[in-house]
């Protein structure tokens, strides 16, 4: 009965050795994803935090703001606004046709520069934030033209890990 009591033990110190080795490999192979995911690039190589955070510091209530369709939905610059809302409030968002949770699909739908002009949307704003989708290679300027032909200056740039923010003023 002592020999089988013995064996007993030994091979239970003998599974255990392999569970922990297997849970330490799993853990140093998950925990750099872990980690990645909790800075600030966190949400698909975005900079959205930093973007809620230049808006906060910098544009004022009444100031209206518009942001870039022109890229993929999972990369659109309004999502700084979805998911990191306390930098926009007091923030008009002059480009937004048809919020997400109101379409038919799982973005929200814009409205053009012209066509949001064209509604009235623009009436009295005087210093509107374009948010664009940039990388190091490529930085899309969706609606300058259009906004420099209704009167606004650019007057501010700022760039970020992914995106570029211009005040503009009129």
């Amino acid at each position: 009965a002592l020999y089988w009591q013995f064996n007993a033990g030994c091979i239970a110190k003998f599974r255990t050795v392999p569970i922990l080795l297997i849970g330490a490999l799993l853990l140093t192979a998950l925990l750099p994803d872990w980690i990645q995911q909790r800075g600030p690039y966190g949400k698909n190589n975005s900079d959205w935090s930093l973007i809620s955070g230049e808006m906060a510091a910098n544009a004022h209530p009444g100031d209206a703001v518009a942001f870039d369709d022109l890229t993929r939905p999972s990369r659109r610059t309004r999502l700084a606004m979805r998911t990191y809302p306390a930098g926009f409030v007091g923030l008009k968002d002059v480009t937004l046709k048809t919020p997400y949770f109101d379409s038919n699909s799982w973005y929200d739908i814009d409205y053009s520069i012209t066509d949001a002009n064209a509604r009235g949307r623009l009436d009295g704003v005087n210093t509107l934030w374009l948010i664009d989708y940039a990388t190091p290679n490529h930085a899309d300027t969706a609606g300058i033209a259009d906004l420099r032909s209704l009167g606004f200056t650019k007057t501010l740039t700022i760039e970020n890990h992914r995106s570029t923010i211009r005040e503009f003023s009129r």
